[in-house]
């Protein structure tokens, strides 16, 4: 599984279900699930979240108004099926890198 390290506090509002959309300059490979990693002093693996699909903030903000404060773009990765899990530490990275084996 893949791992995208966001800074606290919103990878865990990411996991909460709270943001549901992500902001980056770059698509992913793939529309599959990933694990967040919270980025920081402690940082660690946190749960995991499908892609649904990547649109412009334009196209994020008509397909969910409700989450206007998280939209910057230049694109939108829109997160769905949140799932929390017991911390796993480990270091983050930069883009997206491979999981600790222990998330899977």
């Amino acid at each position: 599984m893949l791992a995208l390290t966001v800074r606290a506090p919103k990878a865990a509002e990411i996991v909460a279900g709270t943001k549901r959309i992500e902001n980056r300059s770059w698509r992913p490979r793939a529309l599959e699930r990933i694990a967040i990693h919270e980025g920081g002093p402690g940082g660690g693996v946190i749960g995991t979240v499908g892609l649904l699909g990547v649109v412009t903030p334009e196209e994020a903000l008509a397909l969910m108004p409700s989450q206007a404060e998280h939209i910057s773009g230049p694109l939108c990765w829109i997160l769905i099926e949140p799932r929390a899990i017991a911390r796993v530490l480990c270091p983050g990275r930069l883009r997206l890198w491979q999981a600790p084996a222990t998330v899977q």
